[in-house]
């Protein structure tokens, strides 16, 4: 199994691939306003893989931490 990405550089995956396909569909926009559609849509994904991740599993259920952590980067990176 591949290694998991710290929060910080899973946050810029997910972002980067939302962005990158937006060079062709919005041409008319900056690539500034192209790059905060991207985290908000790569926000609303975060959003749904917590509601469906468990918060306990007899613990903290790490990978719920995990995208938590996620999205507090979604939420602190410019």
């Amino acid at each position: 199994m591949k290694p998991r990405l710290a929060p910080n550089l899973k946050a810029k995956e997910l972002t980067n691939n939302i962005y990158q396909p937006l060079g062709h569909l919005m041409c008319h926009v900056s690539s500034n306003q192209m790059w905060e559609y991207a985290k908000e849509r790569a926000k609303e994904h975060v959003e749904l893989i917590i509601e469906e991740t468990p918060m306990y599993t007899g613990n903290l259920n790490p990978n719920w931490q995990y995208w938590n952590e996620v999205k507090n980067e979604l939420n602190t990176t410019p």
